[in-house]
């Protein structure tokens, strides 16, 4: 298993599901402009985890906003499925998150009115394809896959800290993305529950045959991944 900062493929790999090419992101005006990212080239591929470690302020967290199309590098360009968003509408970037991107936050973000089958199903709405018992179907089948499936009609905020982020990585599942974007996914659980919470990432990546990228300060964790890539200073670093 590679747990280096190299992470480019060999020639037999499948195509990347994401690519990044250049990118360069600057924060700040005038005197104050920081130079964020500084040129940054990635490949993420199926069946594979990565984790992104650093020191805070590193340019970890402005990479994955720039992954997940949720902002817009200043130079440079990503490609989803080979297809140039970088530059695309926001509507274009918007169907492009819905269809393809899933995303796990520190903080799980549950609508805490809704059951945990309604917060699964919250992404296949607005993404439209599914009919409604088509939604649920999968909503419980995603529960099950976690370990919740006796809990799909619980409100959100009857379940506990780690119960609730395996309900956010079920939600993340829900349209069959091609890359799982985790911002420090663990950060507010305790040991047994992140341990759970990883594991249960790294079966996705491996069973599913979906791209995880994870942002943590958690060495541990990144040690456990298929490749570590180390950032300093908007850059990548053996």
């Amino acid at each position: 298993m590679n747990r280096t900062a190299d992470h480019t493929a060999a020639g037999d790999s499948p195509a990347p599901v994401l690519e990044a090419r250049g990118l360069h992101r600057w924060l700040g005006e005038a005197e104050g402009r920081v130079h964020v990212l500084c040129g940054l080239d990635l490949k993420l591929y199926p069946e594979k985890s990565y984790a992104v470690v650093g020191p805070s302020g590193c340019g970890k967290s402005t990479l994955l906003y720039l992954l997940g199309l949720l902002d817009r590098p200043d130079e440079g360009a990503i490609f989803v499925d080979e297809t140039n968003l970088s530059a695309g509408t926001d509507e274009a970037r918007t169907r492009a998150r819905s269809a393809y991107l899933g995303f796990v936050f520190q903080f799980h973000f549950l609508l805490p009115e809704f059951t945990a089958a309604e917060n699964v199903m919250l992404p296949m709405r607005k993404l439209g394809r599914l009919g409604d018992s088509e939604m649920r179907d999968r909503a419980e089948a995603l529960l099950r896959d976690v370990g919740l499936g006796d809990k799909t009609h619980r409100f959100a905020n009857h379940l506990s800290g780690g119960e609730q982020q395996r309900v956010a990585i079920a939600r993340s599942l829900a349209n069959k993305p091609r890359l799982i974007l985790a911002d420090e996914p663990t950060g507010n659980l305790d040991m047994r529950n992140s341990t759970l919470v990883f594991d249960l990432l790294q079966q996705v990546a491996h069973d599913k045959g979906q791209a995880i990228l994870i942002v943590t300060h958690n060495r541990e964790l990144a040690d456990q991944c298929d490749e570590i890539l180390s950032m300093r200073d908007g850059r990548f670093v053996e």
